[in-house]
Formats: structure tokens, sequence, C-alpha cells
């Protein structure tokens, strides 16, 4: 009788073990799947966010150029105040991102820049000038529609 109740006791207490064991491994690797799940859904937003913001960008340029085209008289305080607000994208994390991706987002940061450094300058647009960043400011936003995770 003592041998039964043992071996009752020894199964009921690894099933016990095993069943907290297999429930702590499970469910860390149902959260690590949630945790990537969720993340990669805030980088495809964040890619959305960082878009529509070169949307601004670009609408503001093409209102200075129809400005010259037309002789004009031209404001940059607009397009001055949407870069000062450029969108934080905590979802865009070099270490997640693929190596392309860092390049990608890299040169889209270094053409906003570039448009802020020509504007804080009083460099003087010209209508060749918007066509060009016109043109920078479409490849990139593809480029950061194509950011990828590893």
């Amino acid at each position: 009788m003592n041998d039964i109740i043992l071996n009752t006791l020894i199964g009921l207490g690894t099933g016990l073990v095993s069943g907290v064991v297999s429930g702590f491994y499970v469910s860390g690797k149902f959260k690590k799947k949630e945790e990537v799940s969720n993340w990669k859904k805030e980088l495809d937003e964040d890619k959305q966010i960082m878009v529509r913001y070169l949307d601004m960008i670009q609408f503001e340029l093409n209102l200075i150029r129809e400005k010259i085209k037309l002789g004009q008289n031209y404001d940059t305080e607009t397009l001055k105040r949407v870069l000062v607000d450029e969108p934080r994208t905590l979802g865009i994390i070099e270490e997640k991102i693929t190596n392309v991706s860092i390049k990608h987002i890299s040169g889209t940061r270094k053409l906003i820049n570039e448009i802020r450094e020509d504007l804080n300058q009083q460099k003087q647009l010209l209508e060749r000038d918007i066509i060009r960043l016109d043109s920078r400011i479409i490849r990139s936003k593809f480029d950061v529609l194509s950011i990828k995770a590893k």
C-alpha cells in the first residue's frame, strides 16, 4: 500500500513540476512572439508616419515651386515649421532592421537634414532645386516603405 501511495505522489509531483515548467516555457514563447508582432506593427505604423511627413515636406516645396513659377514672393516659414516637427519613429530600431533598411532610413534622414540646413542658411530656393528635391523625396518614400525587419 505504501508503494502505491509513494508512486502516486511521485507521479503527481512529476506531473506538477513538468506542467509548471512547460507552462512557463510555452507562455514565454508566446510572449516573445507577441512582442515581435507588436514591434512589426509599430514599424509599419512608423513607416507610414515617416511617409506622411515626407508628403508634408513635398507639399510645402511644391507650393513654393508654384509661387516661383508665377514670379511671386514665397515664404519658407511653414516649411521650416514642418521640418522642426520631425516625427519620432521609435519602431525603426537599427538593431532590428536589415542593413539595406538602415541605409534607407539614414538616407531619408540625411535628405531631411539637407533641406533643413539649406533653409537655415537662407539659401534661395530655385525651381530646379525643388524639382530635384521632389524626386529625391519620392525615392525616399519608396525607401522608407521598403524597410524590413531582420
